[in-house]
């Protein structure tokens, strides 16, 4: 929720807001509003960092696919 532009926080949200672009079907709007007020544009830039760190970084990738993993099976879990 911070407008803190230091690496440490923007990587966790832009992850966070790749999640929930893949987990839910939220739109842009709606994923910025959960990510404390960030407008559309602001998610496809995060978006778009987290595909393009995922095509160059192999153990960032696999740490991706690992978070998606997991939070789909709590989401699976919060849905019975």
């Amino acid at each position: 929720m911070s407008r803190d532009r230091r690496a440490r926080i923007i990587w966790p949200r832009h992850i966070v807001t790749y999640l929930l672009r893949q987990l839910t079907e939220g739109s842009s709007n709606d994923i910025g509003k959960v990510i404390g007020g960030r407008d559309h544009a602001t998610v496809l830039n995060s978006l778009r960092a987290v595909d393009d760190r995922m095509e160059t970084e192999h153990d960032f990738d696999a740490l991706i696919k690992a978070l998606k993993k997991e939070a789909q099976a709590i989401v699976e879990v919060m849905t019975l």
